[in-house]
Order: structure tokens, then C-alpha cells, then sequence
């Protein structure tokens, strides 16, 4: 076994209602061989970590992440990021271009700073303002013009025009110039810092002498806390309403968007432009702002970015009485309820799960239903009474759905089964209705072809002499008699005994009874 990936349901989910952007790094090792475990992480409507899957690696190699990256895809059902951050490896971005051709790929802006300060530390280290001036080129640009002008004049001013390491660089400009990026949702994140802080939790619990059971175990330890914290948003975002002045648009949003992003937050025809400047900033943005449809664009393109409106456009909204966001521009991901509605992930995760496991839910539900209605019933002779001519008309109609559908094929053959077992239990007990640990004994001269009748109907069918009962006392059958008119609470009991009888052979019959 080489490589591995994990996902489990909750994930699944996850991924559904936040993967659209996804965090990707292998830079995190856990054992001594030097193996990467890299987690997939996104940013969930709290702007909190969320986890949507981890892969522990044989290696770094191309058809290595080809193979975690189609895993991946098949696991959460053929969808694909809209955005997918990574650092630098060549390997990577080879795998992402093959396998996420729907995707928009960007460069881990952190991991470039590491690189840069490696391949131009005589620069760093010899000027105070490059990091500014390399920064600036990052991020502040908002027009395509503006930023190679000034990716030129940098060049000029360090003397680096004939540096390899920034050409190779530039040749990728469109995967991390924020100015290629902004109209690019990436949900506020501009690099895997989300997994980087995964990787400082994951230390917290992960070391290199777990084995790989413990590793996963230590791995859910770890995801289990990331979403204890969302449940904790969750209550304190329904719990507590933000203090707003009375402003109709902050009223809304501040009623729909979770509290985390509440904090974020000339004239052509009908087309008006806008020159909006803050004032501790020299920088001005333009706005348009469209009257007859209350559209709104900035040249910041926070909106496109991170699925916010930015302060700029608000002012224009508000300077041209528009009250109240149009639906458009509040996106469910950052609401209260971005993980309401059907989801076809959910009926994916029950599609998928094995037979067994489901088989095994049911009884157990069916067991509690039963046990539950079986202990109030069997103290009160009305309630017991009814519960008995109500259990074999329920039984009844259960074996007439049962034959009547299209899975009717496969229930009779664990009928046959536990009829079969019941036969084979060793029983010495001369009455006829002997409850059995793991089905109804019958005599041999029934017809074997017909049901399992419950053992209501079979009490009803032989009345027990008035004032006797006849129990077995261990699984061998031996059988002794009680007064049930000396001892109220025997009866009681042996009503109990009863209805359990019944829920059993109910349970047999829907094929959930564990052979």
C-alpha cells in the first residue's frame, strides 16, 4: 500500500456546501520516512478551517497527485473546485491541469514570499523597500496596465532585469497577481495559510511513531475539534444579533449573514460612475452603479473575490437610496443558513452506505421502538390488549408489503434462515409456545411453508390454563410454572415476554434479526 486518502461523510457534506475554494499543501510530515500528509481544507461560512479530506503519500511525484486528485473527485462525486490554491511544485500543477481542467488554479502567495526571500535574499537583505515594492506588485495593482508598469519599474530599480527566478516567476503571473485574481472567487483566502493552520493543529496530535490506525484516529481527534467550533458559531451566530445603527441595509445583513462576515463587510445612459476615496487613504476606486437595475460593480472587486460587497459600493448604494441588497449580491455560503436545503450529497452518503450498516441502523430503531412501547404496554392489561391485537394487524400488513414489493425476493431467504435456526434449537419443553433467543419455536407438524406467526397469536390460539404460565427460565428450555394470580409483577413479566416475542418475529420478518 503506497498512498492513501481519507474522507468521511461529514466531509462530504462539508465539501458540498463550502468546496468551492479548496486549500491544498503537502509540506506537513508525519513520520520518519518523510512521507507528506496533506489535508484538504476550505473556509466555511464562520470563515472558519474546514476539513474536507486528508491523504497520508508515498511520494511527491506527478502521477501520484493524479491518482490523490482523481480519488479525490470520485470521492465527492465528480464536483470540482472553483478555485484551488497550491504552493509552487511543479508536480502539482502538471496533476491539477490534467484532472481539475474546470478549475482556476492559483499560487500560494505565502509560499512565494519563502521563495523569494531564498532566490533574492542579497535583495531583501541589501534594500529596505523591496519587500514593499515586491508586495505592492502582489497585491495592490487593480488594473493590468498599472501592474506591469510597476513590475517593470521594479525590475529597473534593483537591477534584477536579467534575474531567471523573477522570470520564471512572471511567466506565471496569472496564477498569483491578485490583479489577474480578482474577479476570481476565492472566498478571502490568497493562500494555503488555511492549511498551514490545519498543519499546527494537526502537531498537536499527529507524531511520527503512530501507526497508521493511530494516525487516522489522532487525524479525526483533530477534525472533530474544527467542528465543535463551528457548533459553537453556529449557537453563538443564533443566539446573539450584532448592535447596528438603524440603517435598513445593515438591519438586513445583519439578520442574514453569519457574525463573522457581518464584520467583513460620470454618468453614461443609466449608467453612473463613481469615484469613491477613503479618508485616510490617497487611493480613489470607481464604482458603477447601474439605476435601472440597482447594479453595482467596483474596480476592487471585492464582491467577485469574496462574495462581499465592499464599502465602496455600499456608499453608492446608500448615496442612491437603494435601502437594501439585492439577492444577488448576499451569496448562502456566508449566511446563517448556508447549510440548509436538500443537498444531493446527503442521499449520495445513503446511497453509498453498506447494506449491513443500514440493516443495522433499522434494527436498532425497530429495537427501540418495540422495547419501549413493549415496557409501558406490559404494565396496564387495556394497553396490553390493545397492543396485541394491534401487533398482529401490523403484522399482517407487513409481510403483505413485504411479498408485494420488488425486494421481496431477498427477505424470504432470511426468513428461511432464522426459520431454519429456530428449528434447530434444542428445546425440551413440552409447550408449545417456547420463546427462543433467536426466533419462534413451533411444532414440527406446522406447516413450515407457512410464516413465523408471533408469539400473540400463537397465546391466542393456545390459551394457557386460567391462572397458569409457563415460562423457560434458561436457553435450554427447562421450563417451571408460576401463579400468575400469587405474583402480579410474574404477569407483568411474561406479558413483557410476550411482546418481545412479537417484535422479534416482526424483526425476522423484515430480515433484520442478526443471525
Amino acid at each position: 500500500m503506497t498512498n492513501i486518502f481519507w474522507a468521511d461523510a461529514r466531509s462530504i457534506l462539508d465539501y458540498h456546501y463550502f468546496g468551492d475554494v479548496v486549500c491544498f499543501d503537502t509540506t506537513f510530515k508525519t513520520n520518519s520516512y518523510g512521507r507528506p500528509f496533506a489535508p484538504f481544507v476550505g473556509v466555511n461560512h464562520h470563515k472558519q478551517t474546514v476539513v474536507f479530506g486528508a491523504a497520508l503519500l508515498y511520494d511527491e511525484a506527478a502521477d501520484t497527485f493524479e491518482w490523490l486528485f482523481e480519488t479525490f473527485k470520485r470521492a465527492m462525486s465528480g464536483k470540482e473546485p472553483k478555485t484551488i490554491l497550491t504552493d509552487q511544485c511543479p508536480s502539482i500543477i502538471s496533476a491539477i491541469d490534467k484532472v481539475f481542467t474546470n478549475s482556476i488554479h492559483r499560487l500560494c502567495v505565502w509560499h512565494m514570499y519563502q521563495n523569494a526571500a531564498k532566490h533574492l535574499s542579497h535583495v531583501f537583505q541589501g534594500s529596505k523597500t523591496f519587500k514593499k515594492d515586491f508586495g505592492k506588485c502582489v497585491y495592490d495593482f487593480e488594473e493590468v496596465d498599472d501592474f506591469l508598469a510597476g513590475w517593470n519599474d521594479m525590475l529597473v530599480k534593483y537591477n534584477l532585469e536579467d534575474n531567471d527566478w523573477l522570470h520564471r516567476l512572471f511567466q506565471n503571473k496569472e496564477k498569483w497577481a491578485l490583479v489577474y485574481g480578482r474577479q476570481t472567487f476565492c472566498a478571502d483566502m490568497k493562500s494555503t495559510q488555511r492549511s498551514e493552520s490545519m498543519n499546527a493543529l494537526l502537531k498537536r496530535y499527529l507524531h511520527v511513531r503512530l501507526d497508521l490506525l493511530d494516525l487516522f484516529k489522532h487525524y479525526e481527534r483533530a477534525v472533530d475539534d474544527r467542528r465543535y467550533a463551528e457548533v459553537e458559531s453556529d449557537f453563538y451566530a443564533s443566539q446573539t444579533s450584532p448592535k447596528v445603527p438603524h440603517v435598513q441595509m445593515l438591519i438586513q445583513t445583519s439578520k442574514v449573514y453569519t457574525p463573522a462576515m457581518f464584520e467583513i463587510s460620470g454618468r453614461t445612459a443609466s449608467i453612473s460612475e463613481f469615484k469613491v476615496s477613503h479618508s485616510a487613504s490617497q487611493n480613489s476606486h470607481t464604482v458603477k452603479f447601474d439605476h435601472d437595475g440597482s447594479k453595482v460593480s467596483c474596480s476592487c472587486k471585492k464582491f467577485e473575490f469574496i462574495g462581499v460587497l465592499c464599502r465602496h459600493a455600499l456608499k453608492v448604494l446608500d448615496h442612491n437610496n437603494i435601502k437594501e441588497l439585492a439577492p444577488e449580491y448576499i451569496l448562502k455560503r456566508w449566511t446563517r443558513q448556508a447549510k440548509s436545503g436538500p443537498s444531493y450529497a446527503i442521499q449520495k452518503c445513503a446511497d453509498d452506505e453498506d447494506v449491513r450498516v443500514v440493516l443495522a441502523r433499522q434494527y436498532g430503531s425497530l429495537c427501540r421502538t418495540y422495547n419501549n412501547i413493549s415496557s409501558k404496554a406490559a404494565a396496564n392489561k387495556e394497553a396490553y390488549a390493545l397492543l396485541q391485537s394491534m401487533s398482529i394487524e401490523l403484522m399482517e400488513k407487513v409481510d403483505q408489503i413485504l411479498h408485494g414489493s420488488n425486494q421481496s425476493k431477498d427477505i424470504p431467504s432470511n426468513h428461511e434462515q432464522a426459520e431454519k435456526q429456530a428449528e434447530n434449537q434444542p428445546v425440551e419443553c413440552n409447550n408449545e409456545n417456547v420463546v427462543q433467543a433467536k426466533g419462534i419455536r413451533r411444532k414440527e407438524k406446522e406447516n413450515s411453508s407457512k410464516r413465523i406467526k408471533s408469539g400473540l397469536e400463537l397465546n391466542k390460539k393456545n390459551t394457557q390454563k386460567k391462572g397458569q404460565a409457563t415460562t423457560c427460565k434458561n436457553r435450554n428450555g427447562d421450563c417451571a410454572s408460576a401463579s400468575t394470580e400469587a405474583n402480579p409483577s410474574f404477569t407483568m413479566s411474561n406479558q413483557y415476554s410476550n411482546l418481545q416475542a412479537d417484535a422479534t418475529s416482526f424483526q425476522q420478518l423484515l430480515g433484520l434479526q442478526p443471525q
